[in-house]
């Protein structure tokens, strides 16, 4: 009962502790393709594939993870910002163009 109880420490510490949360993602939608792609040196990218060919778009930027809100750093001359809800391995989306709020995405 001792090693169980220790064991559930040490992992329930290192699952705090951790927060690299670099991959792909992927929105959890019937009518769109995007995916959210977070790098290790800091940069992302987003590409945005809709059902028409006319409609896809692509971003770029940086990214940083504050507590449970990852912020993303659209790189374009308006500096806009996209905030992201991170927790238990899903990202949500808060604010972002062309995209559905309080979207969901599925780490790939």
């Amino acid at each position: 009962m001792h090693k169980l109880f220790l064991t559930y420490i040490i992992i329930s510490f290192f699952c705090l502790t951790s927060t690299d949360i670099s991959g792909k993602y992927q929105i959890e939608s019937q009518r769109s393709f995007d995916t959210l792609e977070l790098k290790n040196d800091g940069t992302y990218e987003y590409k945005s594939r809709g059902d028409s060919c006319w409609l896809w778009h692509q971003f770029t930027g940086t990214w940083k993870l504050t507590k449970e809100t990852l912020i993303l750093y659209r790189t374009n001359p308006l500096h806009e910002e996209y905030h992201f809800s991170y927790k238990n391995g899903v990202v949500t989306s808060i604010k972002f163009p062309h995209v559905a709020e309080k979207s969901t995405y599925k780490k790939l």
